[in-house]
């Protein structure tokens, strides 16, 4: 399994701290993480958000 460092600007968009993630931020952990298992393991599938979310 890869993981791929997050592009420029992340730690300002996607947290409310600089560390802790907000909505955006937790939508994109929840991406990598369903994306990462479905790619190794075929358990589940892509992630796909109800709606965009807000951050």
């Amino acid at each position: 399994m890869r993981a791929f460092a997050p592009p420029a600007g992340a730690a300002t968009r996607d947290t409310y701290d600089g560390t802790h993630p907000n909505t955006s931020g937790e939508h994109r952990l929840a991406a990598a993480f369903a994306d990462a298992m479905h790619q190794a393991w075929s358990l589940g599938g892509p992630y796909t958000a109800e709606a965009e979310p807000h951050g």
